[in-house]
């Protein structure tokens, strides 16, 4: 879910940027080589007042820009413990939602590289608070072992003042209810892969909600009397174990340039191991990768998700929207019911620097029916996103992004790494 802190980088620029200026007015003179007046946009820093004042506005430009870049990249390493086999950055954290509001913390991010292994470990342990009342402590790994096994997981507590919009299919344009909702989960799977690409292995899921000051927004007593049953219907376990199955042929787990990654996971919740409902659910994800030119990438993803009955929690249900999924959606539980499906695809660009750009299209549909419902309840959604590189060379990014929907939907969203 979260988050490095995109508004600290930006910060950080502006802030040296100032510092150059500054040095400029206040006619600081220190030693300095000349500068060409040439295309070379490499910073010679200048011996002189008057010879800054002799060059012309790109070199002037160039001079401002060059130097903030220098001073934030100090900054940035600063902040960063760089080791042949691991790495250590402690960054503070930001992020944005509609659903949380803006957030703040700390989220320290932990790469381990291994020559017994094809890809880098990632350890991101975070803790954010919300202007909307949220807190959240939480802590993402996949960690990648020899003999090419993977270990991913997330272990999660959350509190948040949040809102209940019912079903897809009996959605009405506005929520129906307000609640504080407490919820502990850990999410975890094992895979090993048994020839080229093809991985398999168990997948976990256990989770505990529960709510508090629900406040209904209807006027009929009736309704209001079955959204607090459907949402108190929602609380306690749910836990699963289940197979998770994925083919992986990106060139890069983080920022992927070719490739494909297929993803089924099928899950079943289970009175035996402690649930206190019933059900299953099962996944699709399937992405392509494909480079653009040179430097561009072009990305594809299909999502898809279904709930074998009516029993599952409405957190449960087959959604589309939030951080990732249609980032148009400001909620993640706008739009839930037994079926959901997604279609999105991106360019991705560098821009210059550290910062890159993305562009997006997309449409998505929640239905309870694998019917007509789910052709009339889709939405095409659209939007663009800046990209700021935590890890240049391992290609782990920070994101800004927004987006609209046919619907008259809208979203902005902070976060860490890409969307898909």
């Amino acid at each position: 879910m979260t988050i490095t802190s995109i508004i600290r980088r930006i910060t950080c620029f502006i802030s040296t940027m100032m510092v150059a200026i500054s040095m400029h007015a206040g006619n600081v003179h220190e030693q300095h080589n000349s500068i060409e007046a040439s295309a070379d946009t490499t910073y010679h820093p200048i011996t002189s007042y008057s010879q800054l004042e002799q060059s012309d506005t790109t070199n002037y430009a160039s001079l401002i820009f060059n130097t903030a870049v220098a001073n934030a990249e100090k900054i940035l390493d600063a902040l960063t413990i760089d080791h042949d086999k691991w790495s250590l950055a402690i960054y503070p954290a930001a992020s944005y939602s509609g659903q949380s509001g803006f957030a703040i913390g700390l989220m320290p991010m932990l790469t381990l590289d291994s020559k017994l292994t094809e890809s880098t470990t990632i350890i991101t342990p975070s803790v954010l608070v919300s202007t909307k009342g949220m807190w959240e402590a939480q802590c993402d790994a996949d960690i990648y072992l020899k003999h090419r096994q993977t270990i991913t997981a997330k272990a999660e507590f959350f509190y948040q003042p949040d809102k209940y919009y019912g079903l897809a299919s009996t959605y009405n344009g506005s929520k129906k209810a307000e609640y504080n909702i407490y919820r502990f989960q850990i999410t975890a799977s094992y895979q090993k892969e048994f020839t080229h690409g093809f991985k398999l292995g168990p997948a976990v899921d256990f989770s505990n909600h529960h709510f508090r000051k629900i406040k209904t927004l209807s006027t009929s007593i009736a309704d209001s009397v079955s959204i607090v049953g459907d949402i108190l219907a929602s609380e306690g376990w749910d836990n699963a174990i289940g197979l998770c199955a994925s083919y992986d042929s990106r060139d890069n787990l983080l920022y992927p340039h070719s490739g494909w990654y297929i993803m089924i996971k099928a899950l079943t919740y289970q009175k035996f191991i402690g649930s206190d409902r019933t059900f299953n659910t099962i996944t699709l994800d399937a992405r392509k990768y494909a480079p653009l030119g040179e430097k561009s990438v072009l990305a594809f993803q299909l999502y898809a998700s279904g709930i074998s009955n009516n029993k599952a929690p409405y957190h449960k249900m087959a959604t589309f929207g939030g951080t990732r999924l249609g980032r148009a959606i400001p909620h993640n539980l706008k739009y839930a019911d037994r079926y959901a499906a997604l279609f999105q695809g991106e360019v991705r660009f560098p821009l210059f620097w550290r910062i890159g750009g993305t562009s997006w299209i997309g449409a998505g549909s929640a239905s309870h029916n694998i019917n007509k419902e789910i052709i009339d309840n889709t939405q095409g959604m659209a939007g663009i996103g800046l990209r700021f590189k935590v890890f240049p060379e391992k290609g782990l990014n920070m994101r800004l992004d927004g987006g609209l929907s046919t619907k008259g939907e809208k979203a902005i969203y902070f976060n860490i790494r890409e969307a898909f």
